[in-house]
């Protein structure tokens, strides 16, 4: 993901000195809901890892600490992360609005145009170690809960609020969306990368390995995401933490060199 946005930026420079500005405002959506997106995970992530160590987590030693102080504030500065998800919903409800009106999108909101006339319901086996099995549930899930925040947007506008109140009175459900959406666009670089990778075939399967995991994770984080519209059962989920448990210990002989 952050190859990408460094492609895009790169583009974009040379795009604006020839006068083309028609990228920015998915460049600055993008950009901010994945700076709210990352160090989020960067921060749960140092977390977790000091308590993984027990008390040794809490010795400078480990250098923890002092990692989980430096990197923790990211979440606030540079753009507090929840004003920096409700500039990206305002971007992403604007683009659901106008697939409604004006049919495709382009970039990293595509997708949005495919699933206006997509059946959305659940399917009967799914097998989620499938790469393109993966990027598919997580750009459903992103599109479903857009399409939901700009429809509640909506309702509160028709109850005679005004704009600005009606979307205060969304803002937890605009933030979950861009957070979806930003989930989403990970999962589909992770994958796009590891088949483009250029490694030799030992080394492409563990980086498989790490991106199925790395997807099957997100599923069991947020599975009431995938089955609040019942698009994966409580059997999916059950299958899905065997492949965890099965994945956790294939990538294992490799974590380290992986790291």
């Amino acid at each position: 993901a952050s190859v990408y946005m460094l492609d895009v930026y790169y583009t974009q420079l040379g795009n604006m000195n020839q006068g083309d500005l028609s990228q920015l405002p998915e460049i600055h959506a993008l950009s901010a809901g994945l700076k709210a997106f990352t160090t989020q995970v960067m921060s749960s992530g140092i977390d977790t890892c000091r308590m993984a160590c027990g008390g040794h987590g809490y010795s400078h030693a480990s250098g923890l600490p002092m990692l989980f102080g430096w990197y923790t504030a990211m979440c606030t500065y540079e753009g507090e992360n929840t004003v920096m998800l409700l500039q990206t919903a305002r971007y992403l409800v604007k683009c659901y609005e106008g697939t409604l009106t004006e049919g495709k999108l382009s970039g990293t909101v595509a997708y949005l145009s495919r699933v206006q006339t997509a059946t959305v319901g659940g399917k009967l086996a799914r097998n989620l170690l499938d790469l393109d099995e993966l990027v598919y549930a997580y750009q459903h899930r992103a599109a479903r809960l857009i399409g939901m925040a700009a429809n509640q947007l909506q309702a509160q506008a028709k109850a005679g609020k005004s704009p600005e109140d009606a979307w205060n009175s969304c803002s937890v459900q605009l933030a979950r969306c861009a957070t979806a959406h930003c989930h989403f666009f990970v999962v589909q670089n992770f994958v796009d990368s590891v088949r483009a990778a250029d490694v030799d075939p030992a080394t492409r399967a563990a980086l498989q390995t790490l991106c199925q995991l790395y997807g099957v994770h997100g599923i069991l984080e947020n599975s009431g995401d995938f089955l609040e519209d019942n698009f994966l059962t409580g059997q999916d989920l059950q299958k899905l933490y065997t492949h965890l448990s099965f994945l956790l210990s294939k990538l294992r002989p490799d974590a380290v060199a992986l790291v």
